[in-house]
């Protein structure tokens, strides 16, 4: 960490929120804050909020994952 993920979605498209799923395994490594941006073009960014998480719930599994 630090650590980033950028998606081009080849046009504008709105999107309204995503669901962070994390590992499926018990970990002490987790995300514990992020912050989301937008771009037009790649180059400048705007800031559209930040995420505030948690340790990974020692019970998530596949079929019920701490979302």
């Amino acid at each position: 960490m630090p650590a980033w993920i950028q998606i081009d979605m080849k046009s504008k498209q709105p999107v309204k929120g995503f669901s962070l799923v994390p590992n499926y395994i018990y970990r002490t490594e987790y995300i514990l804050s992020m912050e989301i941006m937008s771009s037009h073009n790649g180059v400048y960014w705007i800031s559209q909020g930040t995420y505030q998480g948690g340790p990974t719930a020692q019970n998530t599994i596949a079929t019920n994952p701490d979302i």
